[in-house]
């Protein structure tokens, strides 16, 4: 599976805490090692979002992304509120 990280969702990874980019980091080896692992929380996103589905960094932050075959595209970060 390929990672990429688009540069709207590098522009806002850039200004969150290190502390949440070290989390994000990490969330995403686990990702890459297991996609379906329970602390993820990844889910499919329903309505206009339906495109996207999310990855939980944290309890209030999320990471969206979509999946086209192999490539995993991450396209912004932030919390609830902002990504939704």
């Amino acid at each position: 599976m390929k990672i990429l990280l688009s540069d709207s969702f590098r522009k806002k990874y850039r200004k969150l805490p290190q502390a949440i980019q070290k989390e994000f980091k990490k969330k995403l080896s686990l990702f890459l090692a297991d996609p379906k692992h329970p602390s993820l929380r990844v889910h499919r996103l329903k309505g206009k979002m339906c495109f996207a589905s999310s990855l939980s960094v944290n309890r209030k932050i999320r990471a969206l992304f979509i999946v086209k075959q192999s490539l995993v595209e991450f396209f912004t970060i932030g919390s609830h509120d902002e990504v939704y």
